[in-house]
């Protein structure tokens, strides 16, 4: 609980602005809810995991970043993603990725970046992996003022899927 509210303090602060920071439950389905500044936070407790995959694509003015969270063995899947925090901030302007659990990763900085080339709205990607904590923090830039929204798909015997729909204000 005390890494939770640590990691929860660290969004809080890592903006500079001093008014409250709207907190989001994430949906199991989409609600077309984006939001310009704050938190959505999700998911639920499964032991250590791993990001198996990431995908991404671009329909109109929505961009969605989808990422499969599970046990090593793809077969066996979970039905939630382990527990996550993602933040849409402005100064500076990006979005931040936080997996709490996930204690490898299937795919490299080098691959995520590569999804992301032609990207209208992320500039570019940091993965950050804290093996005291076992938490696994992606950064991405961005390229000016965005929107998001976040929802978890959910279907068993599948991984945990956290879905980022990205578009402009």
């Amino acid at each position: 609980m005390a890494k939770k509210l640590f990691a929860f303090v660290m969004i809080l602060f890592s903006t500079y602005s001093m008014a409250a920071i709207p907190v989001h439950q994430a949906h199991s389905e989409k609600q077309n809810l984006y939001i310009d500044s704050g938190v959505f936070v999700g998911g639920r407790d499964h032991g250590p995991l791993t990001l198996l995959n990431v995908r991404h694509s671009i329909k109109g003015k929505i961009e969605r970043l989808v990422f499969d969270l599970g046990q090593k063995a793809p077969a066996d899947g979970v039905e939630r993603p382990g527990f996550f925090h993602i933040s849409i901030q402005s100064q500076p302007q990006r979005i931040v990725m936080e997996f709490e659990n996930v204690t490898e990763a299937k795919v490299t900085t080098g691959q995520i970046e590569k999804l992301f080339l032609k990207s209208p709205y992320l500039s570019k990607v940091a993965l950050l992996q804290d093996f005291f904590h076992k938490d696994l923090t992606l950064e991405f830039p961005l390229r000016g003022p965005a929107q998001i929204e976040v929802f978890e798909l959910v279907s068993t015997g599948k991984p945990g899927r956290i879905v980022v729909d990205v578009t402009s204000p």
